[in-house]
């Protein structure tokens, strides 16, 4: 597609992406990404090249690289009419020698790939391709309860894990879990915090006619408590058992939640998500720890977009669906193809092919 200096205010939402060779599993995050409310503004017009560093070292300039072409995908994907698609060739070249004796390096392998796993790449990428050195403070004082102490301990968790790598992606996609662990033998509590970029959720398995799953039932299992072995309790100073429960502390303005449809000896769980709520919001807050001071916030969320995977765990095909089209239609993207939801249909489709979940935060 040739560029047009012509942009409208709104992406029409109706471009398609080129399948590259087995890349259905990367085209169906891209679509996500650029539907998320706060992606295309920071990639607009050059404002995240404003982060790059001029002398990068190569793994910092390989990154930089290929967010600019990530950008220059969205851009010309922003300015597709009705029919058209874009070939996103120049990202996947520049790709290649991103991901070249890293974590990441099978995706340089045309192959079938996971798209929560793409998704992770590149998050990680874009986030230390712009990542600043920034001084964070903390303006509480000094704490005096227990409830200071521990709003202390979680500020100095994010301050301690993105003071020195900090982007706007951070807030954007970046939350915390904090986990209490009870010693089972005098009861002493200690607290830890952990940040998250995408929650996941247990799919209960089960065979033809099982009863559809809620999205929170499938949070909650994950969450669930367990018992730890072999403790050494900072209390008692005694190796015993104890309790360990994790709930949320803080969630970013954009939640990703992916569902472990796969198990470890390579089978698809096929169990339905029950169907989402009638205006769309979800609420978080039976998820958060009573300690979080932003347990009284606003914690309701809606759905953006959605990445389906459809066949078995062997391979099969991933597409997404999407709030565009400019006017907040849904709209389904399968590579090149898009087209609107079926009979008007003005809410995303969840079952049993519902993989990942793009969800922000409703105001």
């Amino acid at each position: 597609m040739e560029k047009d200096t012509a942009t409208p205010a709104k992406p029409l939402g109706y471009g398609g992406l080129v399948n590259m060779g087995l890349t259905c599993y990367a085209n169906s995050v891209i679509q996500c990404l650029r539907h998320c409310e706060r992606i295309p503004w920071i990639f607009k017009k050059g404002r995240y090249a404003t982060l790059f560093e001029k002398d990068a070292k190569p793994r910092r300039a390989l990154q930089q690289d290929l967010t600019k072409a990530f950008a220059e995908v969205l851009d010309m994907l922003g300015r597709c009419k009705r029919g058209q698609s874009v070939r996103p060739g120049e990202f996947w070249a520049r790709l290649l020698p991103t991901v070249e004796n890293g974590i990441y390096e099978h995706f340089a392998i045309k192959a079938p790939h996971d798209s929560h796993e793409f998704f992770l790449f590149v998050l990680e990428t874009i986030h230390e391709a712009m990542a600043q050195d920034v001084e964070m403070r903390i303006l509480r004082p000094p704490p005096q309860t227990p409830q200071d102490h521990l709003v202390h301990g979680a500020l100095q968790s994010w301050q301690r894990e993105f003071s020195k790598e900090y982007s706007p992606f951070v807030d954007l996609f970046f939350g915390l879990t904090h986990w209490r662990t009870t010693c089972q033998a005098c009861a002493n509590v200690s607290h830890r915090w952990e940040s998250f970029n995408s929650l996941k959720g247990v799919v209960p398995k089960g065979g033809l006619g099982v009863e559809p799953a809620s999205l929170f039932s499938m949070l909650e299992a994950e969450m669930a408590p367990e018992i730890v072995e072999g403790y050494q309790c900072d209390g008692c100073r005694a190796k015993t058992a104890a309790e360990r429960k994790v709930r949320l502390w803080r969630l970013p303005q954009t939640l990703v939640i992916v569902l472990k449809r796969f198990t470890p000896d390579g089978r698809k769980i096929h169990t339905r998500v029950a169907d989402i709520p009638a205006d769309g919001v979800l609420d978080f807050t039976p998820l958060f720890s009573e300690d979080s001071p932003e347990r009284g916030g606003v914690l309701k969320y809606s759905i953006r977009a959605i990445v389906d995977h459809h066949g078995g765990a062997s391979g099969g095909h991933y597409t997404a669906q999407c709030k565009g089209g400019g006017d907040g239609t849904w709209l389904i993207y399968d590579d090149e193809g898009v087209s609107e939801l079926p009979g008007g249909k003005n809410s995303p489709f969840v079952g049993d092919s519902t993989y990942m979940l793009f969800l922000e935060r409703a105001v």
